[in-house]
């Protein structure tokens, strides 16, 4: 089986935090999704640098082709990235599952979706999303 997918190229970046105080420094209301600006993702990523992270490629079309990678079908993801560190990251994290990538260059950043996650194991996100 040979499928294609095209979406928004993220850079998930999963977060643990401590506590839910930083969640009100941002104004993001726990357990939501809110989308951000090029600024307010930049803040978000810097002022919870110092917390346990992990990085993966993700957004809905990228995470289905991830599944459908591993599952053993031919896969394809087309989107589009920065000329970043995020952008680089995305691709080769791609193609070291397999994945094969048709990746447009976007004079913005590499869209990424920071996600707070709070002790109690909920997930608040921060996304930023390349404009098509």
């Amino acid at each position: 089986m040979k499928v294609l997918g095209m979406g928004n190229a993220l850079v998930d970046i999963m977060t643990q935090l401590n506590d839910d105080s930083i969640l009100q420094r941002f104004n993001l209301p726990k357990g939501s999704m809110t989308l951000v600006d090029r600024e307010m993702s930049n803040f978000v990523n810097v002022e919870t640098s110092g917390f346990s992270r992990q990085k993966t490629s993700g957004g809905s079309a990228a995470n289905t082709i991830h599944g459908l990678s591993h599952l053993g079908a031919e896969t394809t993801f087309i989107g589009k990235i920065g000329n970043d560190d995020m952008g680089h990251f995305f691709r080769q994290d791609m193609e070291s599952k397999g994945i094969r990538t048709i990746l447009y260059n976007s004079v913005s950043d590499t869209g990424r979706a920071v996600a707070l996650v709070t002790p109690d194991s909920e997930r608040t996100f921060a996304t930023f999303l390349v404009l098509l």
